[in-house]
């Protein structure tokens, strides 16, 4: 460790530590030693028989180290200081703006995240989740399952993600999220230096009003649905591929329209073709069912993903499809009823798909 404690909670650099004081660790407050050896580089210990399971890297420490420095310029600020109310220590932590920033790298959970910032929020705290700079390639960016659950939303800037880059000490903001397909996402970056903005004008810089950002509309076409069935044949998915298979039923033979992954798919963590083809399904068994029915069968078929900052109203999705299949003169709506113009079959290939059609439609009214 490069930082660690003093007597007074003050955190101190290795190369400012003296042998005469004594030392605690940031993470978990055991008593710590300083080495200096002819080998490795000056450092902060734990005591001989003691652990700690915090694995702070040097990257994230950097990043305090900098941060720290940059927010005291403006404001008073605390690092690894310590909630007693909720037994929980904030990366950095400014009292006059009753704000907390952490700087997410480790792997935890989606729920420890969760009940950390609920944590935060039941003391009046609100807290800023920053993350690494991202892998991007040409105006579309790499967000893993577990960094997406770290997305937030605001009105000026829609889904986005803040981060901060250590190694250049810039901040980076990637917003009017917007999935392409699997991790990839397209995304509007711009980057600040620490050194040409202060703490005071960081908001002012995210959130102020931005131009509309028009990315690549989603297209459907027949090389698309191969590359997607391909991606679905995971073991994640082999449970559905049997069910099909014992039905005589096969990815190949669902109609265009069954399995459009639509622009808000990533709220949930239920594949297109899974859902898609349980509606259906239910509808050619049924014929008809009202709103009420659709939201309830909605919320025991989907499995939904945690965010951490946002509760997204994933029943949107099944609302845009619906609209969708209107449009195709799939369904009709009537009195609070959706019913199916005609049975929907699942083991045949069709003679025509209408992909432009589907394109437009779902473009129209992913966008009402």
């Amino acid at each position: 460790m490069q930082l660690a404690h003093n007597q007074a909670s003050r955190l101190i650099q290795i190369d400012q530590a003296k042998e005469s004081e004594t030392y605690y660790c940031p993470s978990c407050g055991a008593r710590c030693v300083i080495k200096r050896g002819m080998s490795n580089r000056p450092h902060f210990a734990h005591r001989q028989g003691q652990s700690c399971q915090s694995g702070e890297s040097e990257h994230h420490l950097t990043m305090k180290k900098t941060l720290h420095a940059w927010i005291s310029q403006t404001d008073e600020v605390h690092s690894e200081f310590y909630f007693k109310a909720i037994k929980k220590r904030a990366d950095l932590y400014v009292p006059g703006n009753n704000h907390v920033l952490e700087y997410q790298l480790s792997h935890t959970t989606h729920e420890e995240l969760i009940k950390r910032t609920l944590a935060y929020h039941s003391i009046g705290l609100r807290v800023t989740w920053l993350i690494g700079e991202l892998q991007d390639n040409n105006k579309t960016v790499v967000i893993s399952r577990f960094i997406g659950g770290l997305i937030s939303y605001h009105q000026q800037l829609g889904f986005y993600l803040i981060a901060y880059s250590p190694t250049t000490q810039q901040f980076i903001s990637y917003d009017s999220l917007q999935q392409q397909h699997g991790q990839f996402f397209y995304a509007r970056q711009r980057r600040v230096k620490v050194a040409e903005i202060t703490y005071r004008q960081l908001s002012r810089w995210l959130f102020r009003p931005k131009e509309q950002v028009h990315h690549p509309r989603r297209q459907y076409s027949e090389l698309k649905r191969q590359i997607q069935i391909n991606r679905f044949n995971s073991k994640s998915n082999r449970s559905f591929r049997s069910y099909l298979y014992h039905r005589k039923e096969h990815l190949q033979y669902f109609p265009y329209f069954v399995g459009v992954e639509l622009p808000q798919q990533w709220f949930i963590q239920t594949p297109a073709f899974v859902w898609q083809y349980h509606l259906i399904q239910c509808f050619n068994q049924r014929k008809s069912y009202s709103e009420s029915e659709l939201h309830r069968w909605w919320y025991e078929v989907i499995k939904p993903k945690s965010f951490v900052t946002m509760t997204p109203d994933s029943y949107q999705l099944v609302i845009i499809y619906l609209r969708v299949l209107r449009q195709l003169n799939k369904l009709t709506y009537q009195s609070g009823q959706y019913q199916i113009v005609a049975p929907i079959g699942f083991n045949r290939i069709e003679q025509t798909r209408e992909w432009s059609l589907l394109t437009r439609v779902v473009q129209k009214e992913s966008t009402r």
